[in-house]
């Protein structure tokens, strides 16, 4: 008795054991993909110029051997809350770029959307959930009126405001009742000479597409 009892355990082990190793191998032959909820769509194209999409505000495209996007970053002020899903998009140099040697300066694009609390004017510039300063930080008279692909905006140079000390470029323009913010903040003083940092950054501003909410 004491002998079946020992094989019947020996058959029943071998059984689990059995079921056990096929359940693990399936397991490890077809792991569950991971989707991220705040995956957007990219396209490359054959330039090596990535095509992103920014959910409710546009698309925009930029060198994959020079820069990456980053979603949802922290604007880093007291009025983060203020900006709208998907949060900051932080265009910003790849390391290649900040410890090249090809590259006169890096500089990093971020961009934000924000409720507009009226027409587009000078006024909005410094008065935006992603960057403040004061008016006299700059003089009227250098305000200039661009377009982001047919969507009016306005653009200041050269601003001695920010936690870099200098913001490059800040722009603003208005799509139905919401505000878009982009600043250009130099990161890195690389010292190359081959590669005009300043020239790839309007390069990128120039790709932006501003879609219609409404």
């Amino acid at each position: 008795m004491n002998k079946i009892k020992h094989i019947s355990g020996v058959i029943i082990t071998a059984i689990v054991f059995g079921v056990m190793t096929h359940f693990a191998a399936a397991q490890t032959a077809t792991p569950v993909p991971v989707v991220l909820p705040t995956e957007v769509l990219t396209v490359t194209n054959a330039d090596g110029y990535r095509t992103q999409t920014m959910p409710d505000i546009g698309t925009v495209e930029y060198p994959l051997a020079f820069y990456s996007v980053w979603n949802g970053v922290p604007g880093g002020t007291s009025r983060d809350n203020e900006i709208y899903f998907p949060g900051v998009i932080t265009i910003r140099p790849n390391d290649s770029v900040i410890y090249g040697v090809q590259f006169d300066t890096a500089y990093q694009i971020r961009i934000a959307m924000s409720e507009a609390t009226g027409e587009l004017d000078s006024s909005m510039l410094g008065n935006g959930p992603l960057m403040q300063y004061e008016a006299d930080a700059f003089d009227a008279g250098d305000v200039m009126q661009i377009s982001l692909n047919d969507i009016p905006a306005l653009r200041i140079d050269n601003l001695p405001v920010g936690p870099m000390g200098m913001v490059t470029s800040h722009i603003v323009a208005i799509v139905d009742a919401r505000m878009i913010e982009i600043l250009v903040e130099p990161v890195a003083e690389v010292g190359g000479t081959a590669i005009n940092g300043l020239e790839i950054v309007d390069q990128i501003i120039g790709s932006i597409v501003l879609e219609h909410y409404q």
